[in-house]
């Protein structure tokens, strides 16, 4: 046993230095722990979990700078007043539980006290905020499912270009769970013609499409907020929703795009303002389309 440890090789030197950004606990220094135990410690966390700490611990930060204490460890009185503020700013309930999440964690990474995040006061203040800033009337967001989604899409016109896009956008947002504003743009994106609008916007470059499936780049996410962009794969289906169907056929209508050109498009000539493809372009079309089926129930949004 004497000779095997004679054989094995030193650890190697550690260095101090930064895992993914300057947030508190991120660091070997911040954790007062030995070298070999703190890098294990700061490797606990992927890199995209560190960079999401980013904004709540510097918001906590300078909030705590302005009332003039020390950020940490949190007091209870200091995180009630900052859980308030956040609900001040309009900020919902599961953004804030986020917040208080992140800064718990970091109290962890260094070694501090998690008792104030326990506090039944403080959950209290987070159930308040919710109910005294919920809108009164406030209506539900209308899900569609898949069965409604047929059914929509039998009313359209497959050769229309306008049609084809509306077909290619709703089988596509429901299999990939897409929000609005990942496929469409305002005026003022194009009247200025912002270029970063491809780093959060689905394009002719996002999709690379095969016989039976197809993938779709998401170049930004809330899961992916450094933009690495992640791939996902979606299937193709038997039914008239079937994405893979929908896609070469838009591409078959609308041939030879950059890659860089919005996935979808509104046709030119297809109103004022044509070459916007907004939210409420596809809002009204879609409302127009239940209208045929028969249904006229008030919401706020869709859902697929």
């Amino acid at each position: 046993m004497m000779g095997h440890r004679k054989n094995r090789k030193p650890l190697p030197k550690l260095r101090v230095e930064t895992i993914a950004n300057d947030a508190p606990g991120t660091s070997y220094e911040d954790c007062n722990l030995p070298p070999q135990a703190a890098k294990y410690l700061c490797w606990g966390l992927t890199s995209q979990t560190q960079c999401r700490y980013t904004t709540p611990s510097n918001d906590f930060i300078h909030f705590s700078a302005v009332q003039g204490v020390t950020p940490f460890p949190a007091s209870e009185q200091l995180l009630s007043l900052w859980t308030a503020q956040l609900g001040e700013c309009g900020l919902v309930t599961n953004t804030i539980n986020s917040y208080l999440t992140v800064l718990k964690s970091l109290h962890i990474q260094l070694g501090l006290s998690t008792e104030p995040f326990g506090n039944h006061r403080l959950q209290r203040i987070i159930r308040g905020i919710n109910r005294f800033h919920r809108k009164p009337n406030q209506k539900e967001c209308l899900l569609i499912p898949r069965g409604l989604l047929v059914r929509i899409i039998s009313l359209l016109d497959a050769p229309d270009p306008r049609d084809g896009n509306l077909y290619g956008t709703f089988c596509v947002a429901h299999t990939g769970f897409l929000w609005a504003c990942e496929i469409t743009r305002t005026t003022n994106d194009l009247i200025h013609g912002h270029a970063e609008f491809a780093q959060w916007i689905l394009t002719r470059s996002c999709i690379q499409l095969e016989e039976d499936q197809l993938l779709l780049t998401l170049p930004s996410s809330k899961m992916d907020p450094c933009r690495k962009g992640v791939t996902i794969t979606l299937s193709a289906a038997s039914d008239a929703a079937c994405r893979i169907t929908a896609m070469w056929h838009l591409y078959e209508l609308c041939p030879g795009w950059t890659p860089l050109a919005l996935l979808f498009a509104r046709p030119l000539g297809d109103g004022p303002g044509s070459e916007a493809y907004t939210r409420e372009y596809l809002v009204q079309h879609l409302r127009e389309l239940l209208g045929q089926l028969g249904v006229r129930r008030a919401s706020s949004g869709f859902s697929f």
